[in-house]
């Protein structure tokens, strides 16, 4: 006969794992959710002219009420200077300064290559959501700049973005 006290230790133990494993199960159900609206909006009956609003909604860019999310409505301190003047090189062994991005909004990705996880996966996220914003995409320049420019030369960087998007631009310091 075992003692209760022995498979009383281990009940609560496996009741965190379901209990994590359903948390992990609803997140990812929700993020696949939210990739299939993004890459066919018409799912969710959404418009094409109406899926960027959805995205910007849903990424934080505009608040309730239609009003532009602005530095107030982020961790951003107000008045905090944002950009810059740069000049770095891109995949193409080109000069890119912030001129080349003139007319079009930064989405500015800072990474690097050999990352395991994180960056790919946001790699893609920018991949799908260019996709989805179609002839709008145009207005949009994703940027993945790398933290490793030893490792991440302009070839490595070409190879590495050819994986997901032609419209991503990679950028390391010369």
């Amino acid at each position: 006969m075992t003692d209760r006290s022995d498979n009383s230790a281990i009940q609560p133990r496996q009741g965190r794992r379901l209990a994590r494993r359903v948390a992990i199960g609803g997140a990812i159900g929700f993020g696949a959710l939210l990739t299939v609206i993004v890459i066919d909006p018409g799912v969710a009956g959404i418009t094409e002219r109406g899926s960027l609003a959805l995205l910007a909604r849903l990424l934080g860019w505009k608040k309730p009420g239609n009003r532009p999310a602005t530095t107030t409505d982020s961790a951003i301190p107000p008045g905090a200077p944002i950009g810059g003047p740069f000049t770095l090189i891109n995949q193409d062994g080109q000069t890119m300064t912030r001129a080349s991005f003139r007319g079009r909004w930064m989405l500015v990705y800072l990474g690097y290559t050999r990352c395991p996880d994180e960056c790919p996966l946001t790699m893609e996220k920018l991949a799908i959501m260019m996709k989805a914003l179609g002839p709008q995409s145009r207005r949009v320049a994703p940027v993945f700049v790398t933290v490793d420019p030893i490792h991440d030369t302009p070839p490595v960087l070409k190879a590495y973005l050819a994986k997901f998007s032609n419209q991503i631009t990679g950028l390391v310091a010369s």
